[in-house]
């Protein structure tokens, strides 16, 4: 089933891509718009934060401790996004919490064990290719989701 627009708008939901460089990317759509491929099905955005959820911690994650304390600072908690980075995804929130059609996001945890495509069960891996960011994560901080096909 497809996720609506006004469902778009009014949750937040977690969803996933995978950038040029092979990692994993966990963003928090805080009632932003979703891509179109997220949004093609709900049961697989489903199925996919279901497996991400059952994998074990790694290590502790790496803050990004200048966007995380601006976050905390305006009451919103990075719990979530930490809980991603230590399964190896590198995890993002939108800019503005209040823009439903703001693209852009911020790096909130970076994982110390990156996870891969590669490394994924192939069932799960299908579905995520097809929601790909033409960019090196490795290297980010900001990302504009409008890129990600």
């Amino acid at each position: 089933m497809e996720i609506s627009d006004i469902d778009q708008e009014v949750s937040d939901f977690d969803w996933f891509a995978v950038g040029a460089d092979g990692y994993i990317l966990h963003f928090a759509s805080a009632g932003g718009v979703l891509p179109t491929s997220v949004a093609a099905s709900k049961e697989e955005l489903a199925l996919i934060a279901e497996h991400f959820n059952r994998l074990p911690e790694t290590l502790q994650a790496d803050k990004v401790q200048v966007i995380a304390s601006i976050k905390q600072e305006k009451g919103v908690r990075y719990d979530s996004f930490l809980h991603y980075a230590r399964r190896g995804l590198f995890s993002f929130d939108k800019t503005r919490l209040e823009a439903r059609l703001d693209t852009f996001y911020q790096l909130i945890a970076r994982p110390q064990h990156p996870l891969m495509l590669s490394d994924l069960p192939a069932e799960i891996a299908v579905i995520l290719s097809k929601t790909r960011g033409h960019f090196s994560v490795a290297i980010m901080t900001k990302v504009d989701v409008s890129v990600i096909l």
